[in-house]
């Protein structure tokens, strides 16, 4: 018997048991590397996107022009302005998406700009732009650069129906297939407390009818429940189901296609009042679901005053949450506003099929790629290495640091030990290779999305994440067919812009050979090669089987 077991046995334990990664700088298998920015000016402080709710409550995540990577959309003052993800791990430039939702139009206030969500009304493959008005909740049609001006109307959720009278009622709106047709239908609490669906048909919106009356007690009014409702398929029936924050945790109604079921906690001792998540709305906002681990069904994350907590799927009921990360994103770091912790968001941006976490900081959109398929150290590689052919293979977090310097776990992490790491300087204060992996290329034109290995012949992306001291530094990455022995070839060299974190990546399409390998060098501009020596310089390997 351990000697958790033991002290869980005993009656009136003083003890409270926590994973090690709730403790901040520890980190654990399920932790997200540090989060980089993927948008400067927009999204911005600077852009004022933090000065109304009417901004910064708007930022969304989703696929609007159908490329397999979630974009990025927010509502300013002139309409709904968007980025498009790059493959390079980044989104584009801002555009002005739909002007017909601007402050000039009446859009601004709470009740209406809050309710904009991104979602595929029509089952194109694309994420349409919902947003509630005056007479009902309007859903416009992703095209090629834009929103189309005329809209889907519900007009079941409008103000005469009582949808803008309090956050109760046009916080809780959400869009998911609770139906399984393909299409995105409607739900909300309404004035009596109950909930109810307008389902989509594919050309128009039914008038809303019940679909639960378990919500109806008037605690379900307050914010720090209402406005956590989520629409999520949580079991393998293709159905949108309900969610929802209560005093004890969350709770799930599964849908039957006709209405939700009774709903049942799905967590325990997590995401509760006595947790502190109704505290502030920059916790229990921040709560949403989304396919984190990768498996098909969607996980429950949240931002505690801590760091960002995932609670994974068990088939049944969510497991205890984990911290993913517990050095950012917290009160300490300045994310307990509204404007910042609130607009947590889950959506692939970088096409993998894992939902990454992005929310938007005081410098714009900053995202961590969630943790795909792991490494595990080889000690005759002395690298990280996937053994099994996968989609992806990634170091996770284990390369955090520069040899001697945090220390970096297995250092160096090179192929056989041969390039030792610069043993100069301080952790995040000088040089270093935080993260490497390798993924496969989502193919866009294939619907839907198919997962593809491995192989030769397959075009794949390198990412590194890394961590410069200053502008000038270099980050070349390579590439080597036989990883037992490697003759590198450069992929090219990036020329970083600035200190801090940056996330570089880099495409080629597999050679021949079993047991490949892709190295990343972290060097000063005056240095040049695969191994070049010097006091902070960072060289790490990561190892993968090809089928």
């Amino acid at each position: 018997m351990s000697l958790v077991t033991k002290l869980k046995a005993r009656s009136g334990t003083p003890y409270v048991f926590v994973p090690l990664d709730a403790i901040p700088g520890v980190r654990g298998t399920l932790s997200f590397p540090s989060p980089t920015h993927w948008t400067t000016t927009y999204l911005s402080d600077a852009d004022l996107w933090n000065t109304d709710i009417g901004y910064h409550g708007t930022v969304r995540l989703g696929d609007i022009n159908g490329d397999g990577r979630a974009d990025v959309c927010g509502r300013g003052s002139a309409g709904l302005r968007c980025a498009l993800s790059n493959a390079d791990g980044s989104m584009g430039a801002e555009a002005l998406w739909l002007s017909l939702v601007s402050d000039t139009l009446g859009y601004k206030p709470r009740e209406y700009s809050t309710t904009f969500q991104l979602a595929d009304i029509d089952n194109d493959g694309k994420a349409d732009a919902c947003i509630r008005a005056v007479d009902g909740y309007l859903c416009f049609k992703a095209l090629t650069g834009g929103f189309q001006t005329s809209a889907w109307p519900s007009t079941s959720f409008s103000n005469a129906n009582g949808w803008n009278a309090t956050e109760a009622r046009y916080g809780s709106i959400r869009v998911g297939d609770v139906d399984g047709d393909g299409y995105g239908d409607i739900c909300g609490r309404d004035a009596n407390g109950k909930i109810v669906c307008s389902l989509f048909n594919g050309t128009t919106f039914a008038a809303a009818a019940e679909w639960s009356s378990a919500f109806t007690a008037s605690s379900w009014s307050q914010p720090e429940y209402a406005t956590t409702f989520q629409l999520a398929k949580v079991n393998n029936d293709n159905l949108s189901d309900l969610c929802v924050r209560g005093p004890d945790g969350i709770l799930c109604a599964l849908s039957t296609g006709s209405g939700f079921g009774t709903p049942s906690l799905w967590t325990q001792m997590a995401f509760d009042d006595a947790s502190g998540w109704a505290t502030s709305p920059s916790r229990y906002k921040s709560i949403k679901l989304g396919d984190v681990d990768g498996d098909g069904y969607a996980d429950v994350c949240g931002r505690h005053s801590t760091g960002i907590v995932c609670a994974f799927f068990t088939g049944t009921s969510f497991r205890n949450y984990r911290y993913v990360l517990n050095t950012n994103f917290g009160d300490a770091a300045n994310w307990s506003g509204e404007e910042y912790g609130a607009t947590l968001a889950l959506g692939d941006v970088n096409g993998d099929s894992y939902a990454d976490v992005c929310a938007r900081a005081a410098a714009g959109l900053t995202c961590m790629p969630a943790t795909t398929r792991l490494a595990e150290f080889d000690p005759v590689l002395k690298v990280g290495y996937c053994s099994t052919v996968g989609t992806a293979c990634d170091s996770g977090s284990f390369y955090e640091g520069r040899g001697v310097v945090h220390p970096e776990a297995n250092q160096p992490n090179t192929l056989q030990g041969t390039c030792a790491d610069g043993a100069s300087g301080d952790y995040l204060s000088h040089p270093s290779i935080e993260r490497v992996r390798v993924t496969t290329v989502d193919n866009p034109v294939i619907t839907p999305r198919v997962d593809r290995e491995l192989a030769v012949g397959e075009s794949v992306r390198v990412e590194v994440s890394a961590y410069a001291s200053a502008a000038g530094e270099q980050l070349e990455i390579f590439r080597a067919a036989n990883a037992s022995s490697p003759t590198w070839v450069s992929l090219g060299t990036t020329t970083l812009s600035s200190a801090g974190y940056a996330w570089v990546t880099k495409t080629y399409t597999l050679p021949s050979g079993t047991t490949q390998a892709v190295r990343a060098v972290l060097r000063p501009s005056t240095l040049s090669g695969a191994c070049p020596g010097g006091s902070t310089t960072d060289v790490d390997d990561l190892a993968f089987h090809v089928k």
